[in-house]
């Protein structure tokens, strides 16, 4: 057992909330399944809002030129606002110039900043990147998490990613 990490145990799935053994098709799909996938609504996921909620988007930079020439990078204000109060969220978008028209898109958070995910200094950093604001620490480090993005595989074969920093 790790010392950072307290004793866990899973719930048995078979076992309902309230202590109800769950043995056929209909109890699965009727009580267990739900319960389960309320638990990952509300404690891994999140829900999605029910309301409406205005966005507006901002292009912030665009650079036909990247990786090389092979590739367009640009960089989105989203800005999420309801009721006085505003939320923004910073989208790095990449993709493909050998491609005309629409391509598939990769799509998936960062946890280090958007400036994490690659090498190239007119990669802004995130406002909500709250955690480190010490240009000394390793996460302020641009393509700190570059292994784990490979732009120029995915730019290669045609496909486009779409990513944003979790935080």
């Amino acid at each position: 057992m790790s010392p950072w990490f307290p004793k866990y145990s899973l719930p048995n799935v078979l076992v309902s909330n309230s202590g109800e053994t769950i043995n056929n098709r209909r109890k699965w799909e009727t009580i267990r399944r739900p319960e389960i996938l309320e638990i990952f609504s509300s404690q891994m996921y999140g829900r999605t809002p029910t309301e409406e909620i205005p966005v507006t988007y901002e292009l912030l930079t665009e650079n036909k030129g990247a990786l090389d020439g092979k590739a367009t990078l640009r960089q989105v204000k989203m800005t999420f606002s309801k009721n006085g109060k505003a939320v923004n969220a910073l989208l790095l978008l990449m993709l493909p110039n050998h491609v005309k028209g629409k391509v598939p898109i990769f799509v998936g958070y960062n946890f280090k900043g958007n400036h994490s995910t690659l090498n190239d200094s007119s990669i802004i950093y995130s406002d909500n990147f709250k955690l480190v604001r010490d240009s000394t620490h390793q996460d302020w480090i641009r393509g700190v998490q570059s292994g784990r993005w490979d732009y120029e595989q995915i730019i290669k074969r045609g496909y486009g990613v779409a990513t944003m920093c979790y935080q």
